[in-house]
C-alpha cells in the first residue's frame, strides 16, 4: 500500500477554536521547512527556517496492491471544503476573473489571487501567490450515493471522517493496457489538491504506467518512489542508454530534421516542418496548423495531457500514402511527430491585420514527441512503434531527450480497441473511457438499472 496525502494550514479562526476543528478535520501538528529568502517566506524564529504549525489533512491517495492483481486498486479522497471550493476557493473573488492571454499585460487589481486553475506550464498566468481551485470533473452519482451510505454508519457516522468523501476508484484490469474495456472506475481521476491543474485529463494508472526505476528503461511497478532509489557508495550507477537504442534518439532527430535518409525508403525527408498532416476526411482535422502562405506555420490546435495545450501533428509522405489507400496499418519508415506547444497569447488589436481578427502569436515548440514505425517484431506489443519524446533539435546543441524507444507508457494510452495501428481515432487527448458507468443512481435513469451503463461520460 502506498499512500500520498496532501495538507493545509489552518487558518487562524481554526487554530483558535482546535477542538472544534477537530471533529471536521483530522489534524497533525507539524514541522515546516521554510527556507529563509524564498518567496513565500513566514517570519523566521532565531534564524530557523523551521516552524510548527497545525496542519489538516484535506487529500488522500490510496494505492492498495491484492493477491492476484499487480495493477493495484487506485483510490482518491477529499475533504468536503474542497469540493464545496471553500478550502482554497475565495468566495468574494469575482467570477470573470481569467487567464490575460497577453503575458506583458498586467493582471487586474481586483483578480489577483483569483484566477481559477492559473498555472504556469503550459499556460501563461501572471505572477500572482494563489489561484482559485474548482473541481472540473463532479463526483459521479453512484459514488456520491456511495458516500452517503457510509456516513451514516459506524464507524464513520459522527466521527471527522464522515467528513471526507470517496472522488472515484481506478480498477485496471491489464497492465499494459490500463484503459482496458473490462477496467472498472472512472476513466479520469484526480484529486483537486494533487492534480489541480490536470483534472480533466488526470488519470492515477496512465500517469504511473510511466514510472521508472533509477535505470529509465526499467519499469517500476507503477511506484514513482523506486525511481528516487539511491545507489550505494562506490557502486557505479548505470547511465541513460539511449545510445544502444536502434536507431538512435540522435540519429531519429537528424532523419526529421532532413539531415540522414530514412533507412526504410532510402532518401531523406523533408525537414518535419514540411510534411503534411492527417486529411480532415479520414483523421482529425489539423491542416490548419501546417505552413501558411506566407511561410509561417498556422496556429497549433487544442491538445492535452501529456502533449500540452497545444499541438501541431506533422506525418511524413510514407504515412500520408498509407492513410490515402485507406490502410489501417502503417509501413515501416512512417513518422508522425507532435510539435508540443506552451501556450499562445493575443497583443493588442491595433498591432492586429484587422480591427475584428486579432493578431495571434504563438511560442516555439517546447517538446517534440515521435512515433516512428520500425520493422516487425521490433515491439509487437506496441505496433512496432518507436517513440522519442524530446526537446526540439537546436543548432550546435546536443540532444535532449526525455524518453526513447519502446515507451509502454505512450503504448498504455495508443493501444485501444478501435485505434487504427495505434493512432487515436478520436478527439486528440481525450483518452478512451475506462468503462461506461451509471452516472447517477438517484436519478431515476433507465441506464442505471442494475447490468445497465449509460454511453460515454
Amino acid at each position: 500500500m502506498e499512500i500520498k496525502a496532501s495538507w493545509r494550514e489552518l487558518t487562524e479562526k481554526e487554530a483558535e477554536n482546535l477542538e472544534e476543528t477537530r471533529q471536521r478535520y483530522h489534524v497533525s501538528e507539524s514541522v515546516l521547512l521554510d527556507p529563509p529568502g524564498e518567496r513565500f517566506s513566514f517570519p523566521q524564529k532565531d534564524g530557523s527556517p523551521c516552524q510548527i504549525r497545525q496542519m489538516a489533512l484535506v487529500g488522500l491517495h490510496v494505492v492498495h496492491k491484492i493477491p492476484g492483481h499487480d495493477p493495484f486498486i487506485w483510490v482518491t479522497f477529499e475533504h468536503e471544503d474542497n469540493i464545496t471550493g471553500t478550502s482554497f476557493n475565495d468566495p468574494n473573488c469575482p467570477d470573470d476573473c481569467v487567464v490575460p492571454p497577453d503575458p506583458n499585460q498586467p493582471i487586474d487589481a481586483r483578480c489577483r489571487d483569483c484566477v481559477p486553475e492559473c498555472r504556469n506550464t503550459f499556460q501563461y498566468c501572471p505572477d500572482q501567490t494563489k489561484t482559485q481551485v474548482t473541481r472540473q470533473i463532479p463526483i459521479p452519482g453512484d459514488v456520491e450515493a456511495f458516500n452517503r451510505k457510509v456516513y451514516g454508519r459506524q464507524p464513520v457516522q459522527g466521527t471527522k471522517w464522515a467528513h471526507y468523501q470517496l472522488v472515484g476508484v481506478q480498477y485496471p484490469t491489464e497492465i499494459d493496457l490500463p484503459f482496458d474495456p473490462e477496467s472498472v472506475g472512472e476513466t479520469f481521476l484526480g484529486n483537486t489538491t494533487m492534480e489541480t491543474f490536470n483534472q480533466t485529463a488526470s488519470s492515477c494508472v496512465g500517469c504511473h504506467s510511466f514510472a521508472r526505476s533509477t535505470n529509465p528503461f526499467n519499469l517500476s511497478d507503477f511506484s514513482w518512489f523506486v525511481c528516487r532509489a539511491k545507489f550505494p557508495p562506490g557502486e557505479v550507477q548505470p547511465g541513460r542508454e539511449f545510445p544502444k537504442l536502434k536507431p538512435s534518439p540522435e540519429e531519429v532527430l537528424e532523419i526529421i530534421y532532413g539531415k540522414r535518409p530514412n533507412p526504410f525508403t532510402g532518401r531523406a525527408e523533408k525537414p518535419y516542418e514540411d510534411w503534411g498532416t492527417w486529411p480532415k476526411d479520414a483523421w482529425n482535422n489539423f491542416e490548419i496548423s501546417l505552413s501558411q502562405s506566407d511561410g509561417s506555420k498556422g496556429p497549433g490546435v487544442t491538445g492535452e495531457n501529456p502533449h500540452g495545450n497545444f499541438v501541431r501533428i506533422f506525418v511524413n509522405d510514407l504515412g500520408l500514402e498509407a492513410v490515402r489507400g485507406s490502410s489501417v496499418v502503417f509501413p515501416p519508415g512512417t513518422i508522425v511527430l507532435k510539435e508540443n506547444l506552451p501556450f499562445r497569447f493575443v497583443p493588442d488589436a491595433v498591432n492586429s491585420p484587422t480591427p475584428k481578427q486579432p493578431l495571434e502569436v504563438w511560442q516555439p515548440a517546447v517538446e517534440l514527441t515521435v512515433m516512428y514505425k520500425q520493422a516487425e517484431g521490433y515491439f509487437p506489443q506496441g505496433g512496432d512503434w518507436y517513440y522519442l519524446k524530446s526537446a526540439p533539435l537546436q543548432p550546435g546543441e546536443s540532444p535532449n531527450v526525455d524518453r526513447a524507444g519502446k515507451a509502454t507508457g505512450c503504448v498504455s494510452y495508443h493501444a485501444w480497441q478501435g485505434n487504427a495501428d495505434f493512432m487515436l481515432t478520436f478527439n486528440f487527448g481525450k483518452p478512451p473511457v475506462m468503462r461506461t458507468r451509471c452516472v447517477d443512481d438517484a436519478s431515476g435513469d433507465k441506464d442505471c438499472e442494475e447490468g445497465a451503463f449509460s454511453g460515454n461520460r
